[in-house]
């Protein structure tokens, strides 16, 4: 049986905090630039690109809300919504934890809540995630995240293992 089990690569592509309202994904870190230059078209999922070539946005097909609906592995997906790189680099925001001005909040909530529907909307049936508000980066390394802390009560081993013999009825 063949699964996958991505941890902490679900960046979204939606604009930052700014008043410029950067699309960070695309233009800082440089998304459509390393299509270009490494190629990568010929290493994305060609219906992905297919999609998006017509409006030259194939690089698009380098991030998850984007190519998880072509996906036809069973997944399962552990993620902090947002990490202390994606607070800076990615949303643009100036807080540090615990110190988010009210704007920086409502903008993590909606960060969140379309994270959520990217993945809800285009997860193929068979797969299913692990999703903390943990502002961390790559969990499935971590002791703690397997053995004590939990996600609407539920252990990341318990999620992981029950979604693996559900999924292939072992």
């Amino acid at each position: 049986n063949i699964a996958g089990i991505p941890d902490a690569g679900y960046f979204i592509d939606i604009p930052d905090a700014t008043d410029e309202q950067v699309h960070r994904m695309e233009v800082n870190q440089g998304f459509r630039d390393m299509y270009t230059f490494q190629n990568l078209k010929p290493s994305l999922n060609p219906a992905c690109v297919a999609q998006h070539e017509p409006t030259a946005d194939a690089w698009k097909c380098s991030l998850p809300q984007y190519f998880l609906q072509f996906v036809q592995t069973p997944l399962f997906i552990i993620q902090s919504f947002a990490d202390q790189y994606q607070f800076t680099n990615v949303m643009g925001l100036t807080c540090s934890e615990g110190k988010c001005s009210d704007e920086d909040i409502k903008y993590l909530n909606n960060f969140r809540g379309q994270m959520l529907e990217s993945i809800d909307t285009n997860l193929q049936p068979r797969s299913g995630y692990w999703i903390t508000d943990c502002n961390i980066h790559t969990i499935a390394e971590r002791t703690p995240y397997w053995t004590r802390i939990t996600v609407d009560g539920m252990k990341l081993g318990e999620a992981v293992h029950g979604w693996y013999f559900e999924t292939f009825g072992i």
